[in-house]
């Protein structure tokens, strides 16, 4: 809806590398529990994998959950991040990043 970018394509470059598109899905929760996700985009899909993406109540990005299919084209990796904010500190009137945290799975 809207002006919303719904698909970007990059074109593959004189070396003949194929062409890539990348989805953007916004306002729709998504299986690893995203939250306060209305407005913002929630997942990206790309030819290797998707990213998922979760908000704090003030639109910050709080967890993002990213999959990856191996060389193998069998596999998928699942990289988790965290990511804290002190809402006491503030730096040019934005929430400090306080802590982030990865996780593989």
């Amino acid at each position: 809806p809207g002006n919303r970018l719904a698909a970007m394509v990059a074109t593959g470059n004189h070396h003949g590398a194929e062409d890539y598109r990348y989805d953007f899905h916004y306002d729709e929760p998504h299986l690893d529990g995203g939250r306060n996700g209305l407005g913002q985009v929630t997942r990206v899909d790309y030819p290797v994998g998707s990213v998922a993406y979760s908000y704090n109540e003030l639109g910050a990005v709080e967890t993002t959950v990213e999959r990856l299919l191996e060389p193998d084209f069998e596999t998928v990796s699942e990289y988790t991040t965290r990511v804290a904010y002190d809402a006491g500190i503030f730096e040019g009137g934005v929430i400090a990043l306080v802590a982030v945290e990865h996780v593989q799975s």
